[in-house]
């Protein structure tokens, strides 16, 4: 659920393609949160048969028509409401963290 709520705080900056969607992530929020290609271009097709965004078709010239979202007020209240809800607390401990911060130890053939 809640790459729908990263998907409608970035388009809450700005206009968007998918690809430029998952730019962001990769770039941006990857520390907290991955997501794909894959899952991004389904969730925006959800968001917006749900009538929180809105596609529109750029033409392009010499390459594939584009898509660029751009959220609506009935996505920036979803939005707005998503972040005044309480949350679980964060995870802090993480075993898998862990072994990788000690991972000098053993040769790199065993990583």
């Amino acid at each position: 659920m809640s790459l729908k709520f990263g998907i409608l705080g970035l388009l809450s900056k700005w206009n968007a393609t998918g690809k430029e969607i998952k730019k962001e992530f990769d770039d941006y929020m990857s520390i907290f949160w991955h997501s794909h290609l894959s899952q991004i271009y389904p969730e925006l097709n959800k968001l917006e048969k749900e009538g929180l965004i809105e596609g529109k078709t750029i033409a392009q010239i010499g390459k594939p028509d584009k898509k660029v979202y751009e959220i609506n007020e009935a996505g920036a209240e979803q939005l707005r409401e998503w972040l005044l809800a309480k949350q679980d607390e964060p995870k802090i401990k993480d075993p898998f963290l862990m072994q990788v911060f000690f991972m000098d130890n053993i040769s790199a053939d065993d990583v």
